[in-house]
């Protein structure tokens, strides 16, 4: 005669959900930027020192150190923004081509300082508040469309359209 398995419920009263791992941060107040050559990248540094002397962040020789590079091993467009605190103490903002370097400045504005670019005339960020940043690899991205475009661009004069469309990661704006 064949025999019902004995079913089992597990007891649960004991489960606590897993702990969420520690991570290490750090607020900003001075930095020390430092760049590659390309124009890219000397005005990706200008623009973070820019944003963040806003929010009363102040570049200083003994700042925190950033390092803002192209890296042609990443993919297309793509970019990583890592922060370490201990020896090798710094953060580093790599881009896989000229517009990935951008790309990385603008979303570590956005993420980690409020930076939002509504439209090319209306821009906001906060007046105060720090500016925390997180240990390890703070942001990995890579565009998941080739072609990123909108067609509100053709009603913007050019001196607003690729400085907002780069803050968006817009990447087309003169058609196909």
């Amino acid at each position: 005669q064949p025999t019902t398995p004995e079913v089992t419920t597990p007891d649960t009263s004991d489960d606590v959900p897993p702990a969420k791992p520690e991570v290490k941060t750090m607020t900003l107040t001075t930095i020390q930027v430092t760049t590659g050559e390309t124009q890219t990248e000397i005005f990706a540094g200008a623009e973070l020192m820019a944003y963040l002397s806003k929010q009363n962040v102040t570049v200083a020789e003994d700042g925190f150190p950033i390092s803002i590079s192209i890296d042609p091993t990443l993919d297309e467009d793509g970019f990583l923004i890592e922060a370490s605190f201990e020896e090798n103490r710094g953060m580093t903002f790599k881009g896989s081509n000229e517009r990935g370097v951008l790309y990385a400045v603008y979303r570590f504005l956005e993420k980690y300082a409020g930076l939002r670019a509504f439209t090319p005339y209306l821009e906001v960020y906060p007046e105060e508040g720090d500016i925390i940043i997180e240990e390890g690899t703070m942001i990995e991205y890579q565009p998941v469309f080739e072609m990123r475009v909108n067609d509100w661009y053709k009603w913007v004069p050019n001196q607003f359209r690729y400085p907002w469309c780069v803050k968006n990661g817009v990447n087309m704006v003169d058609g196909w």
